[in-house]
């Protein structure tokens, strides 16, 4: 890779905190990666209630995000609140998304104290998953459109950004994440950085032992603050679970030419409490298990 392919990938991964990723390898549980992880119990599911998301610049030590997630009796998410912190307190006040679902619709309709009333609008198919997502202003326009399509397993394989029509009337897509699956469901190679002018940046998943049976996929979560979408967007499509899972917890992304994106979970008591990615994300997680599950 071109010595500037690295410093743009540099920059680029550092707008936010994580894009996505699953993996390639067999998803046989008995299987550890080198940290020798305990793998979670196959027939658990947690579920995960907040998510705090510590900034991991220099000069920033002890600021973070923080996500909540209000549920019903039945576990669906019915509001998701983001707010920003500082060592000496909270930062302004939360954005809070209240979510309604619908038949083959997820609506959000909130208050962006920079752009005033918003929607989001997730469209979704006969799975239940969002095949397009568009945030208008309540006069109609469209400030931000995305779609996400998926192969005949069902496996999402490409997001892409729609840009203004062309001549022909014809919205304009824009490849901002594609992948490849291995046998097990897992991802393959997928795309860390869209094409800049000098191709695109795909990386090379390994995984951990670790089973992904949480309420949302946590690849997805830590990947998608790598920063190459209108993040809110994305990320309640990740926390509201509109986006398939894959079954394993990444272990690293190997990129050529540059030094792995290793992953580590921190794990207590047979749950993911905490993931890290090398320089680029430090998230903590409070889950419980389903109540479903408990003995």
């Amino acid at each position: 890779m071109k010595k500037t392919s690295f410093w743009m990938l540099m920059l680029l991964l550092g707008l936010s905190c994580a894009l996505w990723t699953g993996c390639s390898d067999d998803d046989d549980d008995t299987k550890k990666d080198d940290t020798e992880m305990p793998p979670v119990a196959k027939d658990s599911l947690w579920v995960v209630n907040t998510i705090k998301i510590n900034s991991v610049e220099a000069g920033r030590e002890g600021f973070y995000k923080q996500v909540d997630l209000k549920r019903d009796a039945a576990g669906v998410v019915t509001e998701i609140k983001m707010g920003n912190y500082t060592p000496k307190g909270q930062n302004g006040a939360p954005v809070v998304y209240p979510v309604q679902f619908e038949a083959g619709k997820v609506t959000i309709a909130f208050n962006d104290p920079n752009a005033g009333d918003m929607i989001n609008l997730y469209t979704l198919n006969a799975k239940g998953y969002v095949t397009n997502v568009k945030r208008s202003y309540t006069d109609g326009l469209v400030e931000v459109e995305y779609s996400f399509k998926y192969d005949e397993k069902d496996q999402l394989k490409e997001i892409d950004a729609l840009a203004d029509m062309d001549e022909d009337g014809v919205n304009e897509e824009i490849p901002f994440f594609t992948t490849t699956y291995v046998a097990n469901g897992n991802l393959g190679n997928c795309m860390l950085a869209p094409d800049q002018g000098e191709g695109a940046v795909m990386g090379n998943c390994a995984l951990s032992g670790l089973n992904n049976n949480y309420s949302f996929d946590l690849n997805l979560m830590l990947l998608t603050n790598l920063g190459f979408y209108s993040a809110d967007l994305v990320e309640c499509a990740v926390y509201l679970g509109l986006l398939p899972k894959t079954p394993n917890v990444l272990a690293s992304v190997k990129v050529e030419g540059l030094p792995d994106f290793v992953i580590t979970s921190g794990v207590k008591e047979k749950r993911i409490e905490s993931l890290k990615m090398t320089g680029f994300c430090d998230m903590v997680l409070t889950t419980v298990l389903k109540e479903t599950e408990k003995k």
